[in-house]
């Protein structure tokens, strides 16, 4: 069974209380009841799933803020697995037993990496961080629809054309168009997650899944291609290589 005391579980572990979807993944129970354990202190009005293979969480229409995911399941690989995901998780964080194994886990929305041996005060430190920097920065915008509110993750690019706004969710095949916003509104309420990449465009360097520093040519996550202005190919893919490194 899981033991608090073991991982040194003392202290106030809430971080908010807003209404996450969260899955977790791991094929060894004790884990599972750690981590669920972990998630109801921090998030403690998150509906939070459990599976222990990666074709359960996909057997389910929920669309997940994020996912804690083991990077060995059975005999498979998590890592390689969860690309199944696609865009029905937001951002994944990888969770192992050992250090190697993590190293390579970067993808688009990878955010972080946890040890198994990391303390309970440990994992409330990431998750907090990772709270404030990704989960809970929200973008609220006034479009011809009506309200928009959505996570910035869910935010591929920003473009202007013939002086209008348009923002690019994922898993929307039309741009939306914003009103009473500039580029530079936008990129001041996303907090600096919204990167320039020319004057007429935004990206989100989290769904960058390559750049040519020579050719400023990107792909996004949507499979849409950009091109970098050369005065900000530099400072773009310096953002991409740091958000890899985290």
């Amino acid at each position: 069974m899981y033991d608090k005391c073991m991982y040194n579980t003392c202290m106030s572990m809430l971080i908010n209380t807003n209404l996450y979807n969260i899955a977790l993944i791991d094929d060894e129970e004790i884990y599972l009841i750690r981590m669920k354990n972990l998630m109801e202190q921090f998030f403690p009005n998150a509906v939070i799933d459990t599976f222990t293979t990666m074709d359960e969480v996909l057997a389910i229409d929920t669309k997940y803020t994020f996912a804690v995911i083991d990077v060995r399941l059975g005999d498979e690989n998590g890592i390689d697995l969860s690309r199944k995901l696609g865009t029905k998780v937001s951002y994944v964080i990888y969770y192992s037993a050992y250090i190697e194994e993590i190293r390579r886990a970067f993808r688009y929305n990878t955010i972080g990496y946890l040890l198994k041996t990391d303390t309970d005060e440990e994992i409330f430190r990431l998750f907090r961080q990772y709270d404030s920097e990704y989960f809970s920065v929200t973008l609220h915008l006034r479009t011809k629809d009506g309200e928009l509110s959505c996570q910035i993750q869910e935010i591929v690019k920003v473009i202007m054309e013939n002086r209008k706004v348009y923002v690019i969710v994922l898993g929307k095949t039309e741009k939306i168009q914003v009103l009473g916003e500039t580029l530079n509104s936008i990129q001041q309420k996303s907090g600096g997650s919204l990167e320039l990449i020319h004057k007429s465009a935004l990206i989100n360097i989290m769904q960058m899944v390559r750049m040519n520093v020579r050719t400023g040519e990107l792909k996004l996550s949507d499979g849409s291609y950009e091109l970098v202005s050369k005065r900000q190919r530099r400072p773009v893919f310096q953002k991409f290589l740091e958000m890899r490194r985290q």
